[in-house]
């Protein structure tokens, strides 16, 4: 991820202790911010914590848990074919990057708003 992805600019991420461990493996070195919600969040409260988001932030990393992770990543995507769309119907194994971009300010991301551009899963 630290050579293939954008720098990552803010984190919002689970309090778990999981997604905190995940997250340190990274090194991902952005400011972060830990937010109990995200453990059984659905996509619509992912959603508004993704339009909380600064404008001066340029790329955000979410780290939370299925099923919320994964609903939010497909909702997000107006792009739902090509290779990345066709592994991220397939399942969103532990530890896997759905990597969206927008055109838009983040208070006005919405569903369908995002492209997905990559889906890693760690090998």
């Amino acid at each position: 991820m630290r050579t293939t992805q954008p720098a990552i600019d803010a984190v919002r991420c689970s309090t778990s202790v999981r997604t905190r461990q995940t997250l340190a493996a990274t090194g991902i070195t952005a400011p972060a911010e830990f937010e109990p919600s995200i453990y059984d969040a659905t996509p619509d409260a992912l959603l508004e914590l993704v339009r909380l988001t600064d404008d001066e932030v340029r790329t955000l990393l979410l780290v939370g848990h299925a099923p919320g992770m994964p609903q939010t990543a497909w909702e997000l995507a107006a792009n739902r074919t090509g290779p990345a769309a066709t592994e991220l119907s397939r399942k969103f194994p532990t530890s896997a990057l759905a990597v969206l971009e927008f055109d838009r300010p983040w208070a006005q991301v919405d569903t369908g708003t995002g492209e997905l551009v990559r889906f890693h899963v760690p090998r």
